[in-house]
């Protein structure tokens, strides 16, 4: 899981840089360390929680819907386009948006990462794909009590802090597809655990917030 890490820090980097066209850009390693010190934090809080669950989240496991396997390719593949993007507007047009961006995106950044990782230290089932898995039961405890997807919520809640890391508010555009994806995959996956999961359409039913409370 280290090796994985540092391998997708360094892909990162060297996204950042190539798009960039330059290796002096402060605030491009800045969110590149950011990104690396947040990913070794998950891992370490993760794998106390829950021992297995990160590595078990690097594969696709047995029974992976196909409607799912496209929705991550897809979902992944904006992801980066979001640092593309983002390097490239920096490249072509430089930072159009002011330094106290940065500690504002890092802000909702971690906090995502937060969210996300209560998610995961609540939920052995929390795998990268949507399947049915053999002990696979409802959890409710924890933030789950609050939304149905609180690690889609923490997620969404980091999203917007990439283009102010970034300094690019072009990067925006394809976070708004990651924006998109996200909800479509949320809406497949409760309509999947609705069909497949006894005792998740009670759940639902306790829990009426999907991924924001009071809102939806």
């Amino acid at each position: 899981m280290l090796l994985r890490t540092l391998l997708s820090v360094a892909v990162v980097a060297f996204v950042l840089g190539i798009c960039a066209g330059r290796w002096d850009w402060v605030r491009g390693w800045a969110t590149v360390a950011l990104y690396g010190l947040a990913q070794l934090g998950t891992i370490r809080a993760v794998e106390r929680a829950q021992p297995g669950l990160m590595a078990r989240r690097t594969r696709m496991g047995t029974g992976t819907r196909t409607w799912d396997r496209v929705l991550v390719t897809a979902y992944l593949l904006a992801v980066y386009a979001v640092f593309v993007v983002g390097a490239l507007a920096v490249r072509h047009h430089g930072e159009d948006l002011p330094a106290w961006t940065w500690p504002v995106g890092a802000t909702l950044y971690l906090v995502g990462i937060g969210i996300g990782i209560r998610a995961m230290a609540a939920n052995r089932h929390f795998e990268s794909t949507v399947r049915l898995q053999a002990d696979h039961a409802v959890v409710d405890r924890g933030p789950y009590a609050v939304v149905r997807h609180p690690g889609y919520a923490g997620g969404l809640l980091a999203l917007p802090g990439f283009p102010l890391l970034l300094g690019a508010s072009a990067a925006y555009v394809p976070a708004l597809v990651v924006l998109v994806l996200a909800l479509a995959r949320t809406a497949t996956e409760d309509r999947f655990l609705r069909g497949h999961l006894p005792g998740y359409a009670d759940y639902a039913a306790r829990v009426r917030w999907r991924l924001v409370p009071g809102v939806w």
